[in-house]
């Protein structure tokens, strides 16, 4: 749930969002400009809500610190692992950053990650699968490299995204592991593993979990359990890999 309070005396509208846990996630906007009242831990908060979903960029600002620089210091736009994938926009997901401070973006990917419910980092990748369209044909779809596994909420369950070609056209589907009862259709509608069993008998999935600076700990131990979850749900077999 997002809301929005307007502070006409600031100049600026805060934006919030009530996570899962009950806490409040907020970001100003435009970004706010006094980094020494702002955490780099706060300033990534900010930066990660905001890259989702504004375009907006203030020149000179780091957005991983909250700190200014000066128009000779090199300002850098980096997208979040996987975030491409997401969203064809080409602003989403994207971080203003200074080199000095390009360490912290791998925090950034984790709370990306922990906020998103996505597993970014898994060896299902740049691989050939079979999947059931809505119209019960059976199509090969291709899972390109840096693709996120995501929760798809609708359905309570992980699912990724293939790309397949029909009449000299590219499409995007995103698919769950396994079968599910298409409320909109009335009937089952399988999934990747059942379509492609041979190929997931053989598979371990194997994710990546990265540390970085340890301050997005509480996320990361939250996350963990969510992906667990859904991971035992899906039916595949997998392994965490700490780094």
């Amino acid at each position: 749930m997002a809301f929005n309070a307007q502070y006409k005396e600031l100049g600026k509208t805060v934006i919030g969002k009530v996570n899962l846990d009950g806490s409040v996630t907020t970001t100003s906007f435009p970004p706010q400009l006094s980094p020494e009242t702002q955490t780099v831990k706060e300033a990534i908060y900010e930066a990660v809500y905001r890259c989702r979903n504004f375009t907006s960029k203030i020149c000179n600002i780091c957005e991983l610190t909250g700190k200014s620089y000066g128009n000779a210091d090199p300002i850098y736009t980096r997208k979040l692992d996987g975030a491409n994938i997401i969203s064809p926009h080409h602003c989403y997901g994207s971080i203003q950053y200074h080199t000095d401070n390009e360490k912290y973006f791998v925090d950034a990917n984790i709370l990306f990650e922990c906020e998103m419910n996505l597993i970014q980092y898994h060896n299902l990748q740049d691989v050939k699968l079979k999947f059931q369209r809505s119209n019960g044909d059976i199509n090969e779809g291709h899972i390109k490299p840096d693709t996120p596994i995501t929760f798809w909420d609708y359905k309570d369950c992980l699912a990724i995204k293939l790309f397949f070609s029909e009449n000299d056209e590219i499409f995007e589907k995103t698919i769950s592991f396994h079968d599910y009862k298409s409320s909109t259709l009335d009937k089952e509608i399988s999934g990747l593993i059942s379509l492609n069993k041979e190929f997931f008998d053989s598979l371990q999935l194997n994710i990546t979990v990265k540390s970085g600076s340890n301050m997005f700990v509480h996320e990361r131990v939250n996350w963990k359990a969510r992906m667990k979850e859904l991971l035992d749900k899906s039916g595949l077999k997998y392994s965490f890999i700490n780094e």
